[in-house]
């Protein structure tokens, strides 16, 4: 078969399955669940003997993000947090752009985050513009069916042509002598063509795509434009600073993260009290005002360390030690004000509880940790290109741990522990979560504890008794063990 051939093929197979997996999720607002994975794993299995038909063996490593992907895509069918799946479903498309434009010579091991940037935006370009070249500048269109495929079509079509009419006038004789043959009829034409043109428009976006996506990849050419993974020299960037320039915003940067953890040193170690008898602050002003601004801070500062390191003028080996001083006593100031920041949204948590913002945000935190030390030993070790991709990973990981976590399990039990403390709760926001916080919530109408609480758990609970026509396409574990923990709860 040939490369065209095979691609058509493939494209044809793919787009297929995917508007049979998604037509629904598309139009009719359908949950995600087992059709993810089902659709990755044809994906890989096609794109393996495609990669080793086209012969690109050195690039063969890169079918390793798809594999991720597929990972990932299990994971929607653990997990109905609609959070945790537009999450899933975005990080495994990066990871799928990413081996594409990989297979065409993107150095992923040593590339920058400028150079992942251009990766997204070329693997975009594969799935809108590369069709286009596909279709109407490679493919022959002659040379697309063997002659004897031809030779079969062309007669079934002119067949066809001659037995219309003879068919017409036979079953418009056979419609007046039965009637319940003219019923079948009437009910077999009875044909839903809105149906039938989404299903058609779906079918052909997807071809469009897919036939893109599998030609840039297995050509592993048109991007030679790109400098992927290579950094410049230090005389060719376009922007450059001296060691005083970078040296004075860093002390400067330094001196403002210096103050403000003196200021707030009272407030991390002086306790509740000290903290209410500051300043007449009250625990709620304190959290509230204070922690996504110290987020921002700290999710700005790694950017901004970046684009100095990037833009200094390495002329020598004491800039280089100079700078990595500085930087280590700015990214160690901004890990004290992380800890601030955590503190805040301990104590904001303890007060009114906790939400799925919070608790993503407070992972986001965490992560961020993680890239400061990545940060610390790669860039200021001199080792720039490995920043990236241990960036990427360990956002992957942080990912799969989240789903692993199950937040908003975690959410529905520690605000109905903090109700059986005797703290306020926002019930009504309990039982707008996912599936996922199901199963706690029923465990708390089994409790022996009487109270309002539980009676109105119980009666949102039943009103979600309902059994809608299940389609195994969209499969979810955790709204399979939702609807059977419904289906059994009940007060002792």
């Amino acid at each position: 078969m040939t490369y065209t051939r095979s691609i058509i093929v493939s494209g044809v197979l793919l787009s297929g399955l995917f508007t049979y997996l998604f037509f629904d999720n598309i139009f009719g607002g359908a949950p995600l669940g087992a059709n993810c994975p089902l659709f990755l794993l044809p994906l890989l299995a096609i794109m393996l003997p495609l990669a080793i038909k086209n012969k690109l063996p050195i690039r063969r490593h890169s079918l390793w993000f798809v594999f991720a992907a597929f990972i990932l895509s299990t994971l929607i069918v653990l997990r109905d947090s609609k959070f945790l799946t537009g999450l899933n479903c975005a990080v495994a498309l990066f990871l799928i752009l990413t081996a594409s434009i990989s297979m065409q010579g993107f150095r992923v091991l040593t590339a920058g985050m400028a150079q992942y940037i251009q990766s997204l935006a070329a693997g975009i370009e594969s799935v809108t513009i590369k069709p286009w070249q596909f279709f109407f500048n490679i493919l022959n269109w002659n040379d697309l069916l063997k002659p004897e495929v031809k030779e079969i079509v062309g007669g079934t079509l002119r067949g066809a042509a001659i037995a219309l009419p003879l068919v017409l006038i036979f079953g418009g004789l056979f419609i007046s002598a039965d009637a319940a043959f003219a019923g079948m009829v009437k009910k077999s034409l009875n044909i839903d063509l809105e149906g039938m043109s989404r299903h058609l428009t779906i079918l052909c976006l997807s071809l469009w795509a897919f036939v893109g996506f599998l030609h840039g990849m297995f050509t592993g050419k048109g991007y030679d434009h790109i400098d992927w993974g290579e950094d410049k020299e230090a005389d060719d960037q376009p922007f450059k600073l001296g060691m005083v320039e970078v040296s004075t915003v860093l002390t400067l940067i330094n001196l403002l993260f210096g103050s403000f953890i003196y200021i707030q040193f009272t407030y991390l170690f002086g306790g509740t009290s000290t903290l209410m008898e500051t300043n007449n602050l009250t625990l709620a002003e304190y959290a509230r005002r204070g922690f996504f601004e110290l987020a921002a801070v700290v999710a700005l500062t790694l950017p901004t360390l970046m684009l100095l390191e990037w833009s200094l003028k390495k002329t020598s080996r004491l800039n280089a030690i100079i700078f990595s001083s500085q930087a280590l006593v700015n990214v160690a100031l901004t890990l004290v004000i992380m800890v601030s920041a955590c503190k805040r949204m301990q104590l904001y948590q303890m007060e009114y509880g906790q939400t799925e913002l919070r608790f993503y945000v407070f992972s986001f935190m965490i992560w961020l940790a993680v890239v400061f030390a990545i940060f610390t030993g790669t860039v200021l070790r001199g080792n720039r290109k490995r920043f990236a991709l241990a960036t990427i990973i360990s956002g992957y990981l942080a990912v799969i741990s989240l789903n692993l976590l199950n937040p908003d399990s975690i959410i529905a039990r520690v605000n109905l522990e903090r109700a059986r403390s005797g703290k306020t709760i926002d019930l009504d926001y309990l039982l707008s979560l996912s599936a996922d916080a199901t199963p706690p919530l029923v465990a708390e109408t089994r409790s022996k504890d009487e109270s309002n609480l539980k009676d109105r758990i119980l009666s949102t609970l039943k009103s979600r008794k309902k059994n809608p026509a299940k389609d195994w396409k969209t499969f979810n574990l955790s709204r399979a063990e939702a609807e059977s923990a419904l289906e059994n709860f009940g007060p002792n």
